[in-house]
């Protein structure tokens, strides 16, 4: 490395220091990511590494110029990644993860030639450990040879026969771990990779293997005497208990042992070749736990949950889904295609959009009908498809869960029966109550008019009729005229005020509240429903409850304009924003049949309909709330279909300001509104 690629590292790693745990938990987070496998190579509290990662990177960087000072280190960390099963890959993998790293803690500063000095570095650590790990693997061939022999029934090394001194290199030469037991009191001879095994017991080379293993003895002693017969023995995860480290430990191998025979033919040795599985074995328990906590899950579920391969053949059905769709048993869920237990009509339809949905998004959802297999039965269900895939992202399966609607959707139309009923008790009181007050207060100026005229004719019949008692009383008749009319107009508007307590309420709440209410009834006339809420709309002082029966009205209204659409989509729009002067405009826009232009000035009229079974009083109504209110209500033509209903309300209590049609629009007519997308007429 030059001194300038020892000063970018330096320097850089400056910077990191004042967040070095931060920096740690962020490189492991990474490692574990791209390398999930190395995981378990470390301690499930990684307090304790994170610091000594750190403080490694710190005497990396700061010994560059003096490199020889931290060898030794580097090389005792090299060694022990022997015993860990660290690979050359697995030191590729720590290097992207530490660049990784520094990119994100330095940003802007992580500059090329900072990335190309930190890569130098790394390069030279990384050499370091894996030039020790490769030594390691010659230790106990040192070992052996320096090993004091001739105190053993081995003899000398120049002793041994040939058959000993290649099972010896046999050994030696091969990264599994093996051991050999040899002669009559089974000497111990190992290899690197057996070292491990030992855990901190005192070195075992050159003693009685069932010595070594003297916990195991029982076990191990007819396992033994076996393979000195001729008999090789294998054993998968056999568990043993255990005092390697200085505590008792169950743990799990697989291993071999075979006979080893010397030049005459006889059985002089064991060859034993052991792999310790404890954390497999774990592992494998934990996952059948898992599978096991899922499996219980699936099968308790009252939803139907099924697994089908790409092709669409089933794989699983869980007992509530062959109740659900009346099968007998899983066999009989598996011999039909997955597309079966949907409706007739729907097949095409999850072949064709709902399954590559699926594989395109990764999900896909949405209700259809389910058609029962014993008796043709179908009922709604709300469907979610996903696909079950490899690491490598190659799909092997698809799975959903499903949930009967049919009692949702009972209650759903037990629910709009009833507000129907509610809607048509509270119309027949409001005229109920209109037709008392009407009968009441009009009944004197009309009882006025008729004696009047009673009198205009006895006067018109006398043979010299008295003109000037004429017409004063048909001045008396066109004073109570206009009597009764004020009447009619006091009523209305008796009927038009909100209630006298009034409070700060969010529009956008009373739309979405609305909405939420109209949901099933607008999915079941298959409207589309978009909303555009401007946020931190202002408050205005209102009644809640009337407001909400303004869009109420206004939304029902539009869904009932676009029952009769068939050729194009039934959109409902439903936008708010805020006006110059400060009000609130709410709009909902429809895209049905619109409205006949010379009725577009009579809507709001009283009694004035265009239904076939309407009474002509709710848009009456509605406008007389918004007037109370201090707002306007007023509607216009969409383009290019359907009609919008436009609310304004203001801020403060009172009216908002008023424009005529000479004013012009809140929003230029004919244009599209930049926050609602809707077209907008002049406030009339």
């Amino acid at each position: 490395m030059t001194p300038e690629q020892v000063k970018l590292v330096q320097d850089s790693f400056a910077k990191v220091v004042p967040i070095a745990d931060a920096a740690a938990d962020l490189f492991y987070d990474r490692l574990f990511t791209i390398a999930p496998e190395v995981r378990t190579l470390f301690p499930k509290d990684m307090t304790e590494q994170k610091k000594k990662f750190m403080h490694m990177i710190a005497a990396a960087a700061t010994n560059l110029h003096q490199v020889e000072k931290i060898i030794p280190a580097v090389e005792d960390l090299g060694r022990r990644h022997v015993t860990y099963g660290v690979t050359d890959s697995h030191y590729e993998r720590v290097g992207e993860a530490l660049l990784w790293t520094l990119e994100q803690k330095l940003g802007p500063s992580f500059t090329p030639k900072v990335r190309e000095a930190w890569t130098a570095t790394y390069a030279t650590v990384a050499g370091v450990m894996k030039n020790a790990a490769a030594a390691a693997w010659t230790q106990m061939s040192a070992l052996i040879r320096a090993y004091d022999w001739s105190a053993t029934p081995l003899g000398p090394m120049q002793s041994w026969p040939q058959s000993l001194k290649t099972a010896v290199d046999l050994l030696l030469a091969n990264r599994f771990a093996i051991a050999l037991a040899w002669g009559p009191e089974l000497t111990l001879i190992y290899n690197d990779a057996y070292r491990p095994l030992l855990g901190t017991r005192p070195e075992a080379l050159g003693r009685p293997f069932l010595e070594v293993w003297a916990e195991v003895r029982e076990t191990l002693t007819p396992m033994v005497e076996s393979a000195l017969a001729g008999k090789s023995t294998y054993f998968e995860n056999r568990p043993f208990s255990l005092t390697r480290y200085g505590y008792p430990e169950e743990t799990y191998f697989t291993f071999c042992l075979s006979p080893v025979r010397d030049e005459r033919g006889a059985n002089a040795g064991v060859l034993i070749t052991a792999v310790e599985t404890t954390k497999q074995v774990a592992a494998n328990r934990a996952r059948e736990m898992r599978l096991a906590h899922l499996a219980a899950v699936v099968e308790q579920s009252r939803d139907f949950i099924g697994v089908c391969n790409p092709e669409g053949t089933p794989l699983y059905v869980n007992e509530a889904g062959l109740r659900l769709m009346g099968l007998g048993g899983l066999d009989a869920a598996c011999a039909v295609h997955f597309t079966e237990y949907f409706a007739e009509r729907d097949r095409a339809f999850v072949r064709g959009e709902a399954t590559p949905t699926c594989e395109r998004d990764g999900f896909w959802e949405g209700e259809l009908t389910f058609r029962r297999f014993d008796d043709g039965r179908e009922f709604p269900v709300l469907v979610n498809i996903f696909p079950v895939r490899t690491a490598e992202g190659r799909t092997i399966a698809y799975a959903t869960l499903t949930r009967d609607l049919t009692e949702k959707k009972r209650v759903e139309q037990m629910l709009r029966k009833t507000r129907s009923e509610l809607a048509r008790i509270a119309r027949q009181t409001t005229m109920g109550e209109m037709t008392a007050s009407i009968a009441h207060d009009i009944k004197q100026p009309l009882a006025a008019i008729v004696t009047n005229g009673n009198a205009v004719l006895r006067w018109l019949a006398s043979a010299t009729p008295d003109l000037d008692e004429v017409r004063a009383a048909l001045k008396r008749i066109i004073n109570d005229g206009h009597r009764a009319s004020q009447v009619i107009a006091s009523i209305r508007a008796m009927f038009g005020k909100g209630a006298q307590e009034r409070a700060r309420v969010d529009v956008n709440d009373v739309v979405n509240e609305v909405l939420a209410l109209m949901q099933a009834e607008l999915h079941g006339q298959h409207v589309s429903v978009k909303s555009e809420l401007l946020d931190e709309l202002p408050q205005v002082l209102a009644h809640r409850v009337q407001l909400q029966q303004v869009i109420l009205n206004l939304i029902t209204n539009a869904a009932e304009a676009m029952h009769a659409i068939t050729d194009r989509a039934r959109m409902l729009r439903v936008t708010s924003q805020k006006q110059d002067d400060g009000s609130v405009l709410v709009a909902v826009a429809d895209s049905g049949t619109g409205i006949d232009p010379d009725d577009m000035d009579r809507i709001f009229d009283a009694f004035f309909t265009t239904k076939d079974n309407g009474m002509g009083m709710g848009l009456s109504i509605c406008r007389s709330i918004v007037k109370a209110h201090g707002g306007r209500l007023w509607a216009s033509a969409g383009v290019p279909h359907g009609s919008i209903f436009h609310v304004v309300l203001p801020t403060d209590g009172g009216a908002s300001r008023k424009m005529d049609r000479a004013d012009g629009p809140v929003l230029k007519a004919g244009r599209p509104a930049a926050d609602t997308g809707l077209e907008t007429s002049p406030i009339p």
